[in-house]
């Protein structure tokens, strides 16, 4: 009997022994994959698109800088900049990293949460604020935009207007694959549900123009309940790898107007470089 027990302590400490370093392996793998996107952002920040005309269905993208926290709340409406260019694909054309929806909204897998704690090796932080992405909008009436990528239930509301969207820039070194879309409603009263006026764009570089991403009759409805409801919603991006990815607002909330409440958003796909020229 003390063999066997002897054996079976012994087992359990090389098994443990072994988990241990298949975890310090995995630590090393995205320690190294996030050193190789750093160095990317270092070359490449996100920068806001030049002035200029809009894209598809009479809509627009992103804004310039942000605006901070302690200026007045009232927007003035804002015309959506041309994006971009996207360069050509990385040689190797396989993905950096892929970030899966687990079926639980409020996940710690999406790409957001992945930038934002250096590829899940230290405490969050905004990655807006660091430059590491930039989030822009057709004005804010509460909240600013970076408090989107925060991971915190604050008051954050699009204006109303006549084209109001919200929209999430990589950066030139990075373009997205997309499959699904966490969203947070921005609101901490109730009334205030986005129940069908709501769609998901992206900016396709090859067409110059936005592009529906929306999975229609895949997953829940486009319905985001107040008080800070949350729920993950199916995306189609037929394989597309898109820079620029949005929330626009086709209808009218439940409480009668186009103003688009969301504190915060969260993407799931597949990460891939992009070649700087």
């Amino acid at each position: 009997a003390p063999d066997v027990v002897a054996v079976s302590r012994a087992s359990y400490r090389e098994a443990r022994k072994a988990a241990n370093a298949a975890r310090k392996k995995q630590r090393e793998q995205q320690q190294a994959l996030w050193r190789q996107q750093q160095a990317l952002y270092e070359e490449q920040q996100p920068r806001p698109p030049p002035a200029g005309a809009g894209g598809s269905s009479g809509s627009g993208g992103g804004r310039g800088a942000p605006q901070r926290q302690q200026q007045a709340a009232q927007p003035s409406q804002r015309q959506q900049p041309q994006p971009q260019p996207v360069e050509a694909p990385a040689a190797d054309d396989e993905p950096m990293a892929v970030f899966e929806f687990t079926g639980k909204s409020g996940d710690n897998n999406g790409y957001i949460y992945w930038l934002g704690t250096e590829a899940k090796s230290k405490k969050f932080e905004n990655p807006h604020d660091g430059g590491r992405l930039r989030v822009t909008s057709s004005g804010m009436s509460v909240g600013t935009e970076s408090g989107v990528v925060s991971r915190k239930r604050n008051e954050v509301i699009v204006a109303a207007g006549p084209d109001v969207w919200l929209c999430l820039d990589l950066g030139r070194s990075r373009i997205f694959t997309p499959t699904h879309c966490t969203m947070c409603h921005g609101s901490a009263a109730g009334g205030y549900d986005l129940n069908q006026c709501f769609t998901f764009e992206a900016h396709d570089p090859a067409a110059g123009t936005w592009v529906d991403i929306s999975a229609r009759g895949q997953g829940p409805p486009h319905e985001l309940k107040s008080p800070h409801g949350v729920n993950t919603f199916t995306l189609n991006a037929q394989g597309r790898r898109f820079r620029y990815m949005r929330i626009r607002m086709t209808g009218k909330n439940a409480r009668g107007d186009n103003s688009l409440p969301i504190c915060a958003f969260e993407f799931y796909g597949r990460l891939y470089r992009v070649e700087k020229r």
